[in-house]
C-alpha cells in the first residue's frame, strides 16, 4: 500500500477548519511597509530610499478578528537587512510574534572629494563635487555645500571620491609658536590687554599656552584670531 493521504491523516478539511484564515506574503509586505513609512515620517527623514522585501512565510490563523502591530525595534540598518517585528492578535489576544526582513537603502546628495585632499590645505570649489551616495550610517553628518566647510581645512588626508563629513574638518592654524599675540583678559565689562608670545601653534577656538611678555607668566588662552588670544587660566 502507498503512503496515507493527507485526508486520511488529518480527517479531510480538519486543518483548514482549525486555521481558516491566512496572512499572505502580500499581507506581511503591506503591514511592514506601512511601519517603515511611519518610521521615516516620524523621524523627518525625506531622503530618497529603496525598500526591498526579502522574505516572509504565509501563516495560517484560527478564526477570529485579526489585528497586527508592527515595529522597527532596532531602527533601520543601513547595511544588511532590517527586521520588522510583527505581533499578530486574534480577538485582541496575542497569538504570535514574528519578524519579516527588508533591505533599506537610503541615498543622499553630498559633497565628494574630486581628488586627494591634504591635511590643513584650504578646500576650493574645484576640489569637490556633489554626488548621490548610499548612506551607510545614521550618525554621519554629510556636508552638502561648499559653504559648509568655508574657513575650515581637512583634519586628515582625504582620498578622492570620499563623501565628506563634518568630522573630516577642523579650524585652520591661526597662530604659530613664537608669534607675538595680544593677550585679552576680561573682568566683567572691563577688558585688559597685554603683549605676549604664543608658546605653541593654535587653531581658532583652541586653548594654547602663552607667555606674558612683561611679567613672564605662563597662561592658558583661547585663540580668537591670528593676533589675539583670550585668557582662560594659568598653567
Amino acid at each position: 500500500m502507498g503512503a496515507p493521504t493527507a485526508e486520511a491523516l488529518y480527517g479531510g478539511g480538519t486543518q483548514a477548519e482549525r486555521f481558516p484564515q491566512v496572512l499572505s506574503e502580500a499581507d506581511f509586505r503591506r503591514i511592514a511597509e506601512e511601519c517603515i513609512d511611519e518610521y521615516f515620517t516620524n523621524t523627518g527623514e525625506t531622503r530618497r530610499r529603496e525598500v526591498t522585501f526579502l522574505r516572509a512565510t504565509p501563516l495560517r490563523l484560527p478564526a477570529g478578528e485579526i489585528t497586527t502591530k508592527a515595529s522597527l525595534t532596532a531602527g533601520v540598518r543601513y547595511t544588511g537587512s532590517t527586521p520588522i517585528r510583527i505581533q499578530i492578535f486574534i480577538n485582541g489576544r496575542l497569538y504570535r510574534s514574528l519578524s519579516v526582513y527588508y533591505q533599506i537603502r537610503l541615498y543622499d546628495t553630498v559633497l565628494v572629494a574630486n581628488h586627494d585632499l591634504r591635511v590643513d590645505a584650504p578646500v576650493m570649489t574645484g576640489d569637490v563635487r556633489t554626488q548621490e551616495i548610499t548612506v551607510t550610517s545614521d550618525s554621519a553628518k554629510y556636508l552638502k555645500n561648499i559653504s559648509d566647510i568655508e574657513g575650515r581645512v581637512p583634519a586628515r588626508a582625504i582620498k578622492a571620491d570620499t563623501p565628506l563629513t563634518e568630522s573630516f574638518f577642523q579650524q585652520p592654524i591661526a597662530i604659530e609658536a613664537g608669534a607675538p599675540v595680544t593677550i585679552v583678559a576680561k573682568y566683567g565689562t572691563v577688558s585688559v590687554n597685554a603683549m605676549g608670545i604664543a608658546m605653541q601653534r593654535g587653531r581658532l577656538g583652541q586653548t594654547i599656552r602663552v607667555r606674558n611678555t612683561a611679567s613672564g607668566k605662563m597662561l592658558l588662552a583661547k585663540v580668537v584670531d591670528g593676533q589675539t588670544v583670550e585668557i582662560t587660566g594659568k598653567t
